[in-house]
C-alpha cells in the first residue's frame, strides 16, 4: 500500500502519442537526443496540418480525445506521485504519400 500524492499544480506539458506500426521508427529503446521533428502546415485543408517525422518516417497526426483520463505516476518505495494527467492524445498514422 502506497499513498497517492496529487501536486498543487499538474503538469500539462506532456504529449502522449499512439503510433501504429512496427519497425525501427517506433522502436526508441536506447535512442537519445533528437529522434524526429514536429511539422506543421496549415495550407493543406484536406489534412490536419500536423505531421511527425520519426526517424525519417512521416506520420500524419490527429489530436483525439481519450475515452478516459491518462494518468502518469512516479512510483517509489514509499509513495506514488501524480506527474501528469491528460484527456487527449496524438494518433500517428504513416503518411501514404
Amino acid at each position: 500500500e502506497l499513498p497517492l500524492l496529487m501536486p498543487a499544480t499538474l503538469n500539462r506539458t506532456k504529449v502522449f502519442f499512439e503510433c501504429e506500426g512496427t519497425g525501427e521508427a517506433v522502436d526508441l529503446e536506447g535512442d537519445v537526443g533528437v529522434v524526429g521533428r514536429l511539422l506543421s502546415d496549415s495550407s493543406d485543408k484536406d489534412k490536419s496540418g500536423l505531421q511527425v517525422d520519426l526517424k525519417g518516417i512521416i506520420y500524419n497526426a490527429k489530436i483525439l480525445p481519450t475515452p478516459a483520463s491518462i494518468v502518469i505516476l512516479t512510483v517509489s518505495q514509499t509513495e506514488a506521485r501524480i506527474e501528469s494527467i491528460s484527456n487527449d492524445y496524438v494518433q500517428l498514422r504513416e503518411d501514404p504519400i
